[in-house]
């Protein structure tokens, strides 16, 4: 069963889209599609199952590194399974955490949500009512 060998996780909007659609195009890794499957943090897609999981990876050529990248495995609290899940399942994979500066990037989540219209123009009052947008990158 194919399981990946790394996982790279980081904050949204820190470059884990980035990251992953560089490392899609090198000769010798393989990335998922969904980019974010998020299936040790969601209820929802862990309840599809392992064999599920899976088959995610099974485009991957032998001898590939398999990677995914969900950046909802750092927003803890809000997915509080996610490590045990995990590890239940993962022998020892690598993690690839990206960071970047915070005030910079709960600005940039705060434009995202904003351009989504999930958010009024009131950034300041956005970070009052939504301490996740400043949490998530911690």
């Amino acid at each position: 069963m194919s399981r990946p060998d790394f996982l790279i996780i980081g904050a949204m909007k820190s470059g884990t889209s980035t990251l992953a659609a560089q490392l899609s195009e090198q000769a010798g890794i393989f990335m998922t599609t969904p980019k974010e499957p998020n299936f040790f943090s969601d209820d929802d897609v862990h309840a599809q199952g392992l064999q599920w999981y899976a088959a995610l990876f099974d485009d991957a050529a032998s001898g590939d590194l398999r990677g995914e990248a969900s950046t909802h495995y750092t927003k803890l609290p809000t997915y509080p399974r996610t490590i045990a899940r995990a590890q239940a399942v993962l022998e020892a994979p690598r993690l690839v955490y990206m960071i970047r500066n915070p005030v910079e990037r709960a600005v940039s989540h705060f434009i995202h949500e904003w351009s989504q219209g999930v958010m009024s123009d009131d950034m300041t009052a956005e970070f009052a009512r939504n301490p996740e947008i400043v949490d998530y990158g911690r």
